[in-house]
């Protein structure tokens, strides 16, 4: 079950959710097209998201708890229009067309999806012919310690995965 703001917003969870608000939009996005499409609002929030989930799967949960996670993560769940914090620079995409068909030589552009560059405050995502930008609060290629000093064993954060093993 998802739930947001205190209100089961998904029976069947994050997943479910996301098809249902993004898949389709992503799916335009990365199906080969011989002439120019109609981009809507929708397409550059599923794009944000998708880069979002990009740091994340790159990153780790330090991408996502962070000031700038949790915007991203509002933004999941108001799927139609973008956030007014969501900065100006993260409401945009470029888009160009990639091969219309797998060939040996285009091994590289249909390999690893994502590109990423990390800026001051910016992640710029390259995700195949698209290209946008998602905000950071720090950058995630700068470990979050150098070190773990010791800490009583009450103290230490220890996951709960007892739905995992029930």
């Amino acid at each position: 079950m998802l739930s947001y703001k205190g209100k089961q917003i998904s029976a069947k969870g994050c997943n479910s959710w996301k098809g249902r608000h993004f898949d389709k939009y992503l799916e335009e996005q990365v199906q080969p097209h011989t002439r120019v499409r109609k981009l809507h609002t929708g397409h550059q929030v599923a794009l944000f998201i998708l880069g979002y989930l990009a740091l994340y799967r790159r990153y780790g949960y330090q991408v996502a708890l962070t000031k700038a996670g949790a915007l991203c993560r509002q933004q999941f769940f108001n799927p139609r229009d973008f956030l007014n914090q969501v900065p100006k620079a993260c409401q945009f995409a470029f888009m160009g067309s990639g091969p219309l068909e797998y060939t040996p030589e285009e091994k590289e552009y249909w390999g690893e999806p994502f590109d990423i560059s990390i800026m001051k405050d910016l992640a710029l995502i390259r995700m195949r012919s698209s290209v946008f930008y998602v905000p950071i609060s720090r950058d995630p290629r700068i470990p979050l310690a150098t070190s773990i000093p010791y800490a009583p064993s009450k103290y230490v954060f220890r996951a709960d995965f007892s739905t995992l093993v029930e």
